[in-house]
């Protein structure tokens, strides 16, 4: 599940060895295999006219896991809204007319409610990643996201409206991030709204 055809990025060419043959790819990262025999020509049991040594090593257990709920519960520490504070403009707006921020590093399936300082409930929002049966691909069913869309970014956006679709005033928000299963997580946002431009009315 590891392999691949590598490339060499365009512009780069194979290092020499001491023979002159090019062989291995630029590289700065250095592995080290510390051995209690030096490595020198000696007959073994698996020699057959080869006097080298021959070494095995294993990266058994040093791979990616998964549902590892220690792991999972540490996650939720790096859940960020960004940007924070929002002072009337973010880079993920695509026009004066809209207000957007994203809320990151989230798990595959959490609930978030934003709530004003009184307490009151501004918006609800969901995230659920699922396995679409016909494509074999991760899909976003968020709430107000079509089923297709792919997301594999672990955000949520929010274009800084309530449940009424009416945009929030300026001020302090809590948000309360909840993963089922895995615990939850309480952030606090500063928002500075610009005015509504209506030269484009």
């Amino acid at each position: 599940m590891w392999a691949s055809i590598p490339y060499l990025t365009p512009g780069y060419s194979f290092v020499a060895d001491q023979n002159g043959v090019k062989y291995t790819p630029p590289s700065d990262v250095t592995i080290k295999l510390r051995v209690q025999k030096p490595y020198e020509r000696f007959a073994t049991n698996a020699s057959t006219g080869d006097p080298l040594p021959r070494y095995q090593f294993s990266t058994k257990g040093m791979g990616a896991t998964e549902k590892n709920e220690e792991v999972a519960k540490s996650a939720l520490d790096i859940i960020r809204i960004v940007p924070n504070p929002y002072l009337a403009y973010s880079s993920y707006e695509v026009d004066q007319n809209s207000n957007t921020v994203k809320i990151t590093n989230l798990p595959n399936k959490c609930n978030i409610t934003i709530y004003s300082l009184d307490g009151t409930i501004i918006r609800k929002l969901s995230r659920a990643i699922d396995v679409d049966p016909a494509t074999n691909q991760r899909i976003d069913i968020s709430e107000g996201a079509p089923v297709s869309t792919i997301n594999l970014d672990n955000s949520l956006e929010w274009d800084l409206k309530n449940d009424k679709s009416i945009t929030i005033s300026s001020g302090v928000y809590l948000f309360h991030i909840e993963a089922p299963g895995i615990g939850e997580r309480t952030l606090k946002w500063f928002g500075a709204l610009r005015p509504a431009d209506a030269s484009n009315f």
